[in-house]
């Protein structure tokens, strides 16, 4: 375990390196005074199968399990696109765009992101940047998955026109969510991998960053062959 983390460490400092001397004036010049962490803590010491379980109570020691950030690449739906390990490191850094649903989840569980909803954000904000990670914050906390006894039920996420404006009009790089489940419908889900676009679920701290001008660094973790896998997530923000 000790090892994953240092692996995951190592891959964000790298990822920092390498947007720092290949791009200096788009990292160190633009206005970035802070990087908040986008990771969903874990308890290192809990054996791997555990990653992929919600947070639950343990009642012998008291301390609580969480499901961890992680990255889902093309690969899972379509083989033969990018793997984990295979997604180019130029994917991996890109402006991130959140849009806050919170209000909208509140009061349909079900809520999906359309293109009303991008209209919005962009009339607000400006047009989403080409090559962009779209992420949605639904306001979802680890707490919630015990007050529930099927946390699954309620799964908010993008619609499918959704989903296919911003692939086809925005060329997004990946599409996320604060959820730990899946955000995608069926069919848009297998759209969005056949067009090499990556998915970011269990995001922490979306409250913590503005819903435009950051840019988001992903760190994933090494394992040649994985369709999914744990992933480090930093926002640099102004």
């Amino acid at each position: 375990m000790r090892f994953r983390t240092f692996a995951i460490g190592y891959s964000l400092a790298l990822a920092l390196f390498v947007a720092t001397q290949h791009e200096p004036m788009s990292v160190q010049h633009l206005g970035f005074k802070r990087m908040v962490d986008l990771t969903r803590a874990v308890d290192i010491s809990l054996e791997p199968q555990t990653y992929a379980q919600l947070q639950e109570p343990d009642r012998s020691s008291g301390r609580t399990i969480a499901a961890v950030t992680r990255i889902e690449s093309p690969a899972k739906l379509v083989p033969g696109l990018w793997t984990v390990s295979q997604i180019p490191a130029e994917r991996l850094r890109a402006p991130l765009v959140v849009m806050n649903v919170e209000r909208n989840v509140a009061n349909d569980p079900n809520y999906k992101i359309g293109v009303e909803d991008i209209a919005r954000w962009e009339q607000a904000h400006g047009q989403i940047p080409l090559g962009a990670v779209v992420v949605a914050r639904t306001g979802w906390q680890p707490a919630q998955s015990r007050n529930s006894k099927n946390p699954a039920a309620s799964l908010p996420g993008f619609s499918e026109d959704a989903t296919q404006f911003l692939v086809e009009g925005r060329v997004v790089l990946g599409l996320g969510s604060d959820r730990p489940e899946q955000i995608l419908p069926r069919s848009a889900h297998t759209y969005a991998s056949r067009h090499s676009v990556y998915q970011l679920t269990n995001i922490a701290n979306l409250n913590a960053i503005p819903e435009s001008g950051s840019l988001i660094l992903v760190a994933p973790e090494h394992t040649p062959g994985s369709v999914e896998n744990a992933a480090r997530l930093t926002a640099m923000a102004e």
